[in-house]
């Protein structure tokens, strides 16, 4: 997966792992004897026409809300420590543990993504630090001596090289 830029089928794999690992809790909670909150989960992952990801959504029963609050029956929240009921911390500590690793997991893939579009977009020069057969996407031929982000003088390779040696990078 580390070689894998798309965002799209990462977050689709997050997100089965999520719902697998709700199985093994409930399972290890012993919650439901059914199993209907088990077959009940599943998960949707809308996408932008790019491939990245925009929304996920997971759906279940939503009575297995309650078994992890360790309310229903009669019991409210505010009664729960007074009660005989106790959480049953299947969906909360398991959803919010596996939300960092996406955190990690998109990170990841952000920065990888970016070194490829860096090394991509970088200009190759030659000795002189000129342009060898610079490719413009914008279908323009002429090359700007102004950056279009900074909105600062370009420089050349021989400049760049000589300020280096000056501050002794």
């Amino acid at each position: 997966m580390a070689d894998n830029t798309n965002l799209g089928l990462t977050v689709e794999a997050w997100a089965d792992i999520v719902i697998e690992r709700w199985e093994q809790k409930i399972e290890r909670l012993n919650i439901g004897s059914s199993g209907q909150l088990i077959k009940s989960f599943y998960h949707t992952v809308q996408t932008q026409a790019n491939g990245n990801p925009e929304l996920i959504v997971f759906t279940f029963e939503y009575y297995g809300k309650f078994v992890d609050m360790g309310v229903g029956r009669g019991v409210t929240i505010e009664e729960v420590e007074f009660s005989n009921r106790r959480p049953k911390a299947w969906y909360s500590k398991v959803f919010f543990s596996q939300l960092e690793k996406l955190k990690e997991l998109l990170a990841e893939k952000y920065a990888r993504k970016a070194q490829l579009q860096i090394l991509i977009n970088v200009e190759k020069m030659d000795e002189d630090g000129k342009k060898i057969a610079a490719k413009n996407h914008s279908g323009s031929s002429k090359s700007s001596t102004i950056d279009s982000i900074t909105g600062n003088r370009k420089i050349t390779f021989k400049e760049f090289q000589k300020r280096r040696e000056q501050n002794g990078w």
